[in-house]
């Protein structure tokens, strides 16, 4: 009976603490839910912003090869990715590939890439307090793909990748603060790399 007295015992306090614990479970589950309809209100307003420095800073609208595009990753945030072909001045035609545009030098084509890089942190800067359904530990990163591609010569292929990352504390601190945008340029995370 000592047995059965201890079974009942043990029994009863996992059914209290398993009932006990169903209030807390329901409220870290409620913390956590992602409102995707607004985020995603949130995400294309910012694809746009992306898409007028991209315009504005390479201006053959035949460069960009995938436009950009956002997407919300829970635990993390917003990611957004785009493609530019730097050597898009090829067009093809009845009578094979033509060029259209001058060709970029090397110089040329670094300041327009820091030039998108500089824009890119600008609208990071002006849509700060835009990203509202965002959550204060979350992120935004923007990867960008440049390619160097000529189909002429398809094993010529050169890529390179600049990722901008930022938090969204760091965003909500700086937001529309243009007279501290190189304080808000410091906490951006820049990578940048070639293959």
């Amino acid at each position: 009976m000592n047995w059965e007295a201890r079974k009942r015992s043990v029994l009863l306090v996992a059914l209290v603490l398993c009932f006990g614990g169903l209030p807390l479970c329901a409220q870290n589950s409620g913390e956590t839910k992602i409102d995707y309809p607004g985020a995603s209100r949130e995400i294309q307003s910012f694809e746009i912003a992306i898409n007028g420095a991209i315009q504005k800073t390479f201006s053959n609208p035949d460069g960009l090869v995938s436009p950009p595009r956002g997407g919300c990753l829970p635990g993390y945030g917003y990611v957004f990715n785009f493609v530019v072909n730097i050597k898009r001045g090829m067009t093809w035609t009845p009578f094979g590939m033509m060029k259209t545009g001058e060709e970029l030098s090397p110089e040329e084509k670094t300041r327009r890439i820091d030039g998108l890089k500089d824009e890119l942190v600008r609208i990071l800067l002006n849509s700060g307090n835009g990203f509202v359904k965002l959550q204060k530990n979350e992120s935004i990163a923007i990867m960008a793909y440049f390619e160097e591609f000529n189909p002429m010569i398809p094993e010529g292929k050169e890529t390179k990748t600049l990722i901008l990352s930022v938090s969204k504390s760091d965003l909500s601190d700086l937001a529309n603060r243009q007279d501290r945008y190189n304080e808000f340029k410091q906490k951006v995370k820049i990578v940048e790399y070639s293959r």
